[in-house]
């Protein structure tokens, strides 16, 4: 007991209510333990990650093998050499007729059409001054040669140029960019027409790669080929003709599978790493505190 100045006896507190501050009780884990427990979980998380990793890895390699082009042994395939193309009724041709003897106004005459010339549907073509000349079924070179032993009969060393003036394939299908595609060389192999449709999509069948091509009397012709073996380069439409039509067929099988498919486990792998790079950061800010 206190006794105040007035004499009046006063109870004595117990010290801990004599204090000003009053202890805080919080329950804290050791920072050794925090950081132990993170870098458990993200050595867990790790691990998770490289098994779907395997996973994506090997089902890349199941899923890559169709995507290759000549699987098959390339040491039997007889090298290809592209040939010179026959002239078809419908080409458009590019003549150009010249000649050191002549002077701008009589080379005019013979250029006349402006070096344009249609292939009649009976594989003829008409020449001023000369007139018709057959050019079905002849290459560039052969038909220079026929006009340059007609024009001997009007100028004097006479040089004649024959090209293909528009030379399209129609790519369609299961392709990344569907059209028809010009070239500026009429030596276009599917290959070429392939790239310029921008390679194929995954769902669309490298084995099962359709070309129609029309002949001489307009009769149109299927060819089935596969991309995967290399004996391609030994197909009678490897190299391909002015106005082909190549027709990439579709797996909707494995389009179906793709649609219902969902998450790749390239993503997950991807989520995976994610989760690891947030640890990390967890393990950085805690070890500088």
């Amino acid at each position: 007991m206190d006794v105040t100045q007035d004499g009046e006896a006063v109870p004595r507190l117990p010290a801990p209510f004599l204090s000003s501050e009053i202890p805080a009780f919080t329950l804290t884990a050791h920072p050794k333990n925090s950081f132990r427990m993170i870098v458990k979980f993200t050595g867990r998380l790790l691990l998770v990650a490289c098994f779907f990793s395997l996973i994506a890895c090997n089902s890349s390699k199941k899923i890559n093998k169709d995507y290759l082009y000549f699987q098959n042994n390339r040491d039997d395939i007889v090298k290809s050499q592209l040939k010179e193309l026959t002239i078809k009724p419908n080409d458009l041709l590019a003549i150009q007729i010249y000649s050191t003897t002549l002077n701008q106004e009589q080379a005019a005459i013979f250029n006349i059409t402006g070096n344009s010339y249609l292939v009649d549907v009976n594989g003829k073509i008409q020449v001023p001054v000369i007139g018709e000349v057959t050019a079905s079924g002849l290459t560039k070179v052969q038909l220079q040669e026929v006009l340059k032993s007609k024009l001997n009969n009007y100028v004097k060393d006479p040089a004649v140029l024959v090209k293909f003036q528009q030379f399209t394939i129609t790519v369609l299908g299961d392709v990344s960019s569907p059209g028809t595609k010009p070239f500026t060389t009429d030596k276009v192999t599917i290959l070429d027409a392939i790239s310029a449709a921008g390679d194929l999509l995954p769902t669309g069948q490298r084995e099962n790669v359709t070309v129609s091509r029309e002949d001489k009397n307009g009769v149109r012709h299927w060819y089935e080929i596969d991309l995967r073996s290399a004996a391609l380069f030994n197909s009678p439409v490897y190299q391909l003709q002015q106005n082909d039509i190549v027709y990439v067929n579709a797996n909707t099988t494995k389009l179906k599978a793709l649609k219902e498919k969902g998450t790749s486990p390239i993503q997950i792998l991807q989520t995976g790493f994610s989760l690891i790079g947030v640890a990390t950061s967890l393990i950085l800010l805690f070890r500088n505190k």
